[in-house]
């Protein structure tokens, strides 16, 4: 699947030490906004049970300007 390619394991994409992320994290950065007239990153937070099953969860779109997921963002 091609949008699937440009998205990349969090970590990988942010390595170094002092990460507080759980679950899993992919990010896609680039993202063009027609709106904004810029580009920003999307990150996805997947549970850490989404990759041993296939039940369907949930979605919440939640804006992230504290950097929730990771404190090393946040800096």
């Amino acid at each position: 699947m091609k949008l699937m390619q440009r998205w990349f394991p969090y970590l990988e994409y942010f390595p170094g030490p002092d990460h507080t992320v759980t679950g899993s994290l992919f990010i896609c950065p680039n993202v063009k906004s027609r709106q904004l007239g810029n580009e920003r990153a999307v990150t996805v937070y997947l549970p850490p049970s989404y990759s041993k099953g296939s039940r369907d969860y949930p979605t919440l779109y939640m804006m992230d300007g504290q950097n929730l997921f990771d404190v090393v963002r946040a800096h």
